[in-house]
């Protein structure tokens, strides 16, 4: 059998894998500390600012997400967006992804504006740098009426989910699932869906 040489990438590939074999048995205390372990790994063999060390920040905080530790997750988002921003760039498609992560935290904690200002930063990320009809601005669009609908403000819900099936009716067409349903919401036909 030949060895595998072990790399820093192996290293924390072969422990986010059994992280997320956890997750998947349903034990998430284990699957957060393989990924705290697999953060670690990051930090160091690669440093504090090396891509993969955002990328591994970002499980944790997903982790963080799905155990309902709201704050911990919001705060290694940041230190996630803190790499991305610093590798990357404003412009970065990558940096506005995780930019929605720390504004579906908000989102999720009532934090409305906060929630909005981070998604308004993202939409503009994603339209220099995708182009105004990629999908991602309508997940965007998206986004943001659903925190307008929490707050009660259903003209501007409205229109941002319109914007939003404009946006995917260019990408995907007038018939497909994601135009239909932002179409549906804007004439205020259904209840909100989650959008991941």
């Amino acid at each position: 059998m030949a060895k595998v040489e072990e790399t820093p990438d192996t290293a924390a590939a072969l422990i986010k894998r059994t992280a997320s074999v956890h997750e998947r048995e349903g034990k998430p205390e284990e699957a957060f500390q393989a990924y705290e372990c697999a953060l670690e790994a990051q930090r160091k063999m690669q440093g504090e600012e090396h891509q993969a060390t955002a990328d591994a920040l970002s499980e944790k905080a997903s982790e963080f997400g799905r155990q309902g530790k709201h704050d911990e997750a919001l705060a290694a988002y940041t230190c996630a967006l803190e790499v991305e921003y610093k590798n990357l760039g404003r412009e970065h498609p990558e940096f506005a992804s995780a930019l929605m992560n720390a504004g579906m935290v908000h989102e999720s904690q009532g934090r409305y504006e906060e929630a909005l200002q981070v998604y308004s930063v993202a939409l503009e990320a994603r339209r220099r740098t995708l182009g105004a009809a990629h999908p991602t601005c309508g997940d965007t669009l998206y986004s943001m009426a659903e925190v307008y609908c929490s707050q009660g403000k259903s003209d501007l819900a409205r229109k941002a989910y319109g914007s939003a099936g404009s946006v995917y009716s260019t990408a995907y067409g007038d018939e497909h699932e994601e135009t239909l349903d932002a179409r549906k919401m804007a004439a205020g036909l259904r209840t909100p869906r989650v959008h991941a």
